[in-house]
């Protein structure tokens, strides 16, 4: 579990979690009376594409920020070409 951070009503606090050779963003409820989370934590998204992920951004530069409507950070994105050509054998 790392960069917590709590919604903008402090109602849930989120996270991002390395598991299974991918890292997902998930939340707990959280009581402010009693200063203790509330329930297992659960999934908000989880990003298993090879294409695009969490898990290939640097955890130091991994920042997760939380508006009222939007969950911002950082993803890297990775694309791959094939090129194929003929060879023409050389006499």
């Amino acid at each position: 579990m790392d960069k917590p951070r709590f919604s903008p009503d402090g109602k849930l606090i989120y996270f991002t979690l390395d598991r299974n050779g991918s890292r997902s963003v998930q939340a707990v409820r959280f009581d402010a009376e009693s200063g203790r989370p509330i329930g297992e934590p659960f999934l908000v998204y989880d990003f298993r594409s090879p294409r695009l992920s969490m898990l290939a951004v640097n955890l130091s530069d991994l920042a997760l920020c939380v508006a009222q409507d939007k969950i911002v950070m950082l993803l890297a994105e990775s694309n791959w070409n094939i090129w194929m050509t003929e060879l023409n054998a050389r006499r």
